[in-house]
């Protein structure tokens, strides 16, 4: 497997409701990334969206985190979905990091592999439908945080992130006002935008036109 650049949507235990994985999963389809199939890990090739649903909000509702001894086919399905800029792209939910995560090739958004996310360099045409996902997500009301890794980073829990650790921001985020509050940053090295929902936009300014992420000051 190549390695990844991930999305990681962060959830609250007080945003599941009866209906959220429909509501998720229908705006980032309208975002411009369809469902393209589910991804065979645990679970039939045949299996159709609304079963697909219907298995991971029963789960979603129970807090359902997969056991070590447990078999695959007990989790939540993954599902493909399609974007003419990458290769590959596929949508999971991880309920022990309380986060749904979309991952795409690394090397389709970064020029190339780097050992730490500090040192991505990115192409900036590539990462902008990624952007343009997370402000379309944001603006649902559906989560708490977005935030952005590479395959060797680490997107924190909201917990996490409102106890003070710092945000992923590779080379954004979104964070809503508590988790927001919790966090430092240098406002010379990156822009802070106000988004609906009480979301705020944070941008590294050296990596808008794929430049690299190294010394940025804001994290901890």
């Amino acid at each position: 497997m190549p390695p990844y650049y991930s999305l990681n949507f962060g959830v609250r235990d007080t945003n599941i409701q009866p209906g959220f994985v429909a509501s998720v999963y229908e705006a980032i389809f309208a975002a411009g990334f369809p469902f393209a199939g589910v991804a065979s890990r645990g679970c039939s090739p045949e299996m159709k969206l609304d079963a697909i649903v219907d298995w991971n909000q029963q789960r979603l509702e129970r807090k359902f985190v997969l056991g070590f001894k447990d078999h695959v086919s007990l989790d939540y399905c993954q599902i493909f979905l399609a974007h003419p800029l990458y290769s590959h792209c596929r949508l999971y939910i991880c309920w022990r990091d309380r986060q749904f995560v979309l991952i795409v090739p690394e090397a389709e958004v970064s020029e190339d592999f780097s050992v730490d996310d500090a040192d991505l360099v990115f192409v900036a045409e590539r990462v902008r439908p990624l952007e343009m996902l997370a402000r379309h997500v944001w603006s649902s009301g559906l989560f708490a945080a977005i935030q952005t890794n590479g395959e060797l980073g680490y997107s924190p829990t909201v917990s996490e992130l409102d106890a003070g650790r710092a945000a992923s921001v590779v080379p954004f985020a979104v964070l809503d006002d508590g988790s927001f509050t919790s966090q430092r940053f240098d406002e010379a090295s990156c822009t802070i935008e106000s988004l609906p929902n009480g979301g705020h936009f944070i941008r590294l300014l050296n990596a808008t036109f794929g430049c690299t992420l190294s010394g940025f000051p804001g994290r901890k």
